[in-house]
């Protein structure tokens, strides 16, 4: 077994489309947005797929998704986003284990977080 991909749902699929295009910029590796996803690949394939206020995953979106990322500066990566709007819950803060971990938000409260 492997991971193949990583669902990330929200409420409005343009808009996060937008974020994780441009202010993340992160690579577009599919666009199906007529059929409510959108496809990047930032180390691993990441789907951003819409849902509705009624739908069968919409007590998926607006939460913490679980998904990190490894990045190899986290402070300069911080700086780098704030600087594109990205919104952050703190600070990089250090772990006990000895890296560090920062969590930004997207568009639709979803929290991703970035580890050094």
């Amino acid at each position: 077994m492997h991971v193949t991909a990583f669902r990330i749902f929200v409420r409005d699929l343009a808009v996060a489309r937008e974020f994780y295009a441009n202010n993340l910029q992160w690579p577009m590796v599919w666009d199906r947005s007529e059929q409510g996803a959108v496809g990047f690949e930032p180390g691993m394939l990441v789907i951003i797929e819409e849902e509705d206020a009624e739908g069968p995953q919409s007590s998926l979106i607006g939460r913490f998704t679980g998904l990190s990322l490894a990045v190899d500066n986290l402070p300069e990566i911080y700086k780098l986003l704030k600087s594109r709007g990205v919104p952050f819950v703190a600070p990089p803060e250090r772990q006990f284990w000895g890296g560090s971990l920062a969590h930004f938000i997207d568009p639709s409260g979803n929290i991703v977080s970035l580890v050094e």
